[in-house]
């Protein structure tokens, strides 16, 4: 399981696909782990790359957990 998983995983709820604070959460808890990434692996990221990777991540959890949703 890779740490996208986890994030994703950890932050289900019922609807989150629709839940957009629920997303929020989400994004933000990716974009760390690409800030972190782009830091400590010097790998060039641009802002605008980061955004990208994130929504196409969470376009991707939307149909790959669509039926593994949790509730809390």
């Amino acid at each position: 399981m890779t740490l996208i998983d986890k994030v994703i995983q950890k932050n289900q709820v019922v609807d989150w696909p629709t839940n957009i604070d629920q997303q929020n959460k989400i994004r933000n808890e990716i974009d760390d782990l690409l800030y972190d990434l782009k830091t400590r692996k010097k790998v060039d990221l641009t802002p605008e790359d980061m955004d990208a990777i994130v929504e196409r991540l969470l376009d991707i959890a939307k149909v790959r957990y669509r039926n593994e949703r949790r509730s809390r």
